[in-house]
């Protein structure tokens, strides 16, 4: 169990807490408040601003992540609350999934993109080019990039993701694999994956994923 504690989310960290069955099945979000002797003291999850009243013994499964890492684990709630706050006791768990990169989930979306090349070869004053894309998918992982520039494996990109209109995400990618090269007709699509991101604009994705997907199972197309 100690080595598991270590791999626990810390108090103040953002965690998606995910109901497996029944009336509330959903992912929604959460905070972890802090540890006690009998679990982990998270934030009731919320839905149209009211707690949700989840029942001792719910089965749930919490997810969250580092800089470099996503995990998960799967619990049960042991105690729920009220006052002074809406909170639910989960019991500590026995195991820890770390969750691979590839598994992040992911969002089939089009989302506008900005894009420069680093490092592009070009004059000592000239400015870095400035390019249109746009991206056909999304993980906290990284995206599915859609642009009429051919672009090499390998290839480091700055860039400039429009999750919400006039609210654009800056991240720092990487091309990990060609999909599909330019045509006279055709855009590239390229396989992108984030380096250097940090746990705050992850978990800025995965929430708005997570929205999007709330979304869309409300219209029956998910």
């Amino acid at each position: 169990m100690a080595g598991t504690r270590r791999k626990l989310p810390r108090p103040g960290q953002n965690v998606s807490i995910r109901v497996l069955a029944g009336a509330h099945e959903g992912t929604y979000a959460s905070l972890v408040e802090g540890y006690q002797p009998q679990g982990i003291l998270v934030g009731a999850p919320f839905k149209g601003g009211v707690p949700l009243p989840l029942d001792k013994g719910t089965a749930v499964r919490v997810y969250y992540h580092d800089e470099r890492t996503m995990y998960s684990f799967r619990t049960r709630v042991v105690d729920r609350a009220w006052r002074p706050r809406p909170t639910l006791l989960l019991a500590e768990p026995e195991e820890i999934e770390r969750i691979q990169r590839r598994r992040f989930v992911r969002l089939q979306i089009n989302l506008p993109v900005r894009y420069c090349l680093l490092n592009e070869q070009r004059g000592h004053d000239a400015e870095p080019e400035v390019r249109e894309a746009a991206c056909e998918d999304i993980s906290a992982g990284g995206l599915l990039l859609v642009c009429p520039q051919g672009l090499t494996k390998g290839a480091e990109l700055d860039l400039e993701v429009e999750l919400e209109p006039d609210a654009p995400l800056w991240l720092v990618g990487r091309v990990v694999r060609v999909v599909e090269h330019p045509g006279p007709e055709r855009p590239g699509r390229y396989g992108v994956e984030f380096i250097g991101v940090t746990a705050a604009d992850r978990d800025l994705i995965t929430r708005f994923i997570f929205r999007k997907q709330r979304e869309l199972r409300r219209l029956g197309l998910l």
